[in-house]
């Protein structure tokens, strides 16, 4: 995962089912947006992605006590 600045701030590591977890955080001023951009490098080594391939996530937003889970979050390679 990098942040908009284009800083890497999460590595990705899989298990045997190349499952991924990585967490960031963003600390500051909250008051203000902040912007996340994330990539995938598939979990079997493959550095290019194939055309029509689709990668599905979960993502988990954790702000102080409360936890929000955006599930089926989808990605095809055209």
């Amino acid at each position: 995962m990098k942040s908009l600045t284009g800083n890497t701030v999460a590595a990705a590591t899989f298990d045997a089912a190349y499952a991924s977890t990585a967490t960031i955080t963003i600390a500051g001023n909250q008051s203000a947006a902040q912007a996340i951009s994330f990539y995938y490098l598939d979990g079997k080594g493959q550095t290019t992605p194939t055309s029509g391939q689709t990668y599905t996530f979960t993502m988990t937003l954790s702000v102080g006590s409360a936890t929000f889970v955006i599930p089926g979050i989808t990605m095809v390679i055209p």
